[in-house]
């Protein structure tokens, strides 16, 4: 897939804070559940999902510049830089796409070592110029909530539908995970960010998700889609089953893999409380990393609709404010915040239609 772009269309002021509030707490709640397994300090599913947002970021900015650069690519590239500064060892032949390093780079969010997967950090060792699938049939969880970043990508790619944003999210799993479960389940987060974006409540937003997975023209592969779908309807019926539910552990999910990960996201995100939402989220035996991030990130979202309904803030606030949402026991600290907002901020005001690019932004994010 290649960008592209409709330069006939354009966010008015609301839309655009509407936008930045979404992609700040979507990526600020993920960080806050990627943290609360790392002793409070975000970890690779956070810079993962920030490198994702680099790559929208840099390669927008080359396309305008006369680029046609695919996405797949750009987030191989993304992925790349990030593995160079973690010291994960890389072909000889894929070094130059790493030689361009910017600003997230060089941030210390960035260059924290936490290892938590031998999947992605094994396909990148593996990987060669261009995305030519990794080396492995993984569903592993972790490729789902890096995907974050994707659901602010529609106007950067010139796509406002659902199943654009769906082929963009299995594109971008399908760099390190190879089993069509990993894509379809990325697809069906991105997808439901989509529609709470889109001003859906999560019960609405996973239904139309679900729609879209059972739809008699597959995303990917059927038998895949209908495997998430049918966890996702599981997540539905239990967390409309009232207290029967209290703990992930009770429906038998382990939470390794990618579709059970999102259907005990999807469960624990329908707590109003941020705390107790990815308490419940964690409170199993398998990947809490993803299961807390992906819950984070649904939660983020679902804050940010609430938090544009209210009418009480500043309507010239531009970033900050949303942050308010999310208790400061659970922000990542001041500097991870700020390099979250940063990314955020930019991702949302720059890809865009008609998006004036500074000097200072072509620095930051240089479209090679």
């Amino acid at each position: 897939m290649s960008f592209r772009t409709h330069e006939d269309r354009a966010d008015d002021g609301e839309a655009l804070r509407r936008r930045q509030a979404a992609a700040v707490l979507t990526l600020a709640g993920l960080a806050a559940g990627d943290a609360r397994a790392n002793h409070g300090r975000a970890g690779e599913l956070t810079q993962l999902a920030l490198a994702t947002a680099e790559a929208g970021l840099r390669g927008y900015i080359r396309f305008r510049g006369g680029k046609q650069p695919s996405w797949p690519e750009q987030v191989l590239h993304a992925y790349l830089r990030w593995a160079a500064v973690q010291g994960v060892p890389l072909r000889a032949e894929v070094r130059d796409a790493t030689a361009v390093q910017a600003w997230l780079s060089a941030q210390p969010i960035m260059r924290e070592v936490r290892p938590q997967g031998n999947t992605t950090r094994g396909a990148l060792s593996a990987a060669l110029h261009g995305p030519s699938g990794p080396p492995n049939t993984s569903k592993g969880a972790a490729c789902v909530p890096r995907a974050a970043a994707c659901a602010a990508l529609s106007p950067v790619l010139g796509f406002d539908g659902p199943r654009g944003l769906a082929s963009v999210a299995i594109d971008t799993a399908a760099v390190t995970h190879g089993h069509p479960i990993a894509h379809a389940a990325t697809a069906g987060f991105v997808v439901l960010l989509h529609h709470i974006g889109q001003g859906h409540e999560l019960i609405g937003a996973t239904q139309r998700t679900i729609g879209l997975l059972t739809d008699s023209d597959p995303i990917t592969d059927a038998g895949a889609c209908a495997t998430v779908a049918q966890h996702l309807q599981a997540a539905l019926d239990r967390s409309l089953g009232g207290g029967a539910y209290t703990h992930a552990k009770q429906f038998g999910w382990a939470g390794h893999v990618a579709e059970e990960a999102l259907a005990i996201g999807v469960w624990a995100a329908a707590h109003d409380d941020l705390a107790t939402a990815l308490a419940r989220a964690g409170d199993h035996g398998g990947e809490r990393h993803a299961t807390q991030a992906i819950a984070g990130a649904i939660w983020g979202a679902l804050a940010a609709q609430r938090y544009s309904q209210r009418g009480d803030h500043d309507p010239l606030e531009a970033v900050a404010q949303p942050l308010e949402e999310i208790p400061d026991a659970l922000l990542p600290p001041a500097g991870q915040s700020a390099v979250i907002e940063r990314v955020a901020d930019d991702l949302v005001r720059l890809c865009r239609p008609g998006s004036v690019i500074t000097g200072l932004d072509e620095r930051r994010w240089p479209g090679s």
